[in-house]
């Protein structure tokens, strides 16, 4: 897919829409597109019925998103940052070691976009 993309952008008379058209490369572009998004189509029919199965058994994905954002909310209201003395080229940058933040050990909880 990404060679198709490449192709059209490098050689001038593909990018016309009309001669693109009545290539090869429109049919396998085509063929290529109906994989991706039946891929995408599964994924998430697989997601909604596997949410809806345990909302049917009052399940909730752990952690919910509530959740999440009461946890950042609380991490960013006691997470203070110390402000250094001078201030010198790229002293507003804030770099993983500038703070101790008590939230770096342990696991991550996150969900993939489709679990909210």
């Amino acid at each position: 897919m990404c060679d198709i993309l490449h192709s059209r952008q490098i050689k001038i008379h593909l990018r016309m829409d009309p001669i693109f058209n009545m290539t090869k490369t429109k049919k396998e572009q085509e063929r290529l597109l109906g994989i991706i998004h039946g891929l995408t189509r599964k994924v998430v029919k697989q997601k909604k019925e596997l949410f809806e199965k345990n909302l049917a058994e009052g399940k909730l994905p752990s952690p919910s998103l509530s959740e999440i954002i009461g946890k950042e909310e609380e991490s960013s209201a006691t997470t203070k940052v110390e402000e250094p003395a001078v201030i010198s080229q790229g002293s507003m940058l804030r770099d993983d070691l500038d703070a101790i933040d008590e939230n770096d050990i342990g696991e991550k909880r996150r969900l993939a976009f489709l679990d909210l």
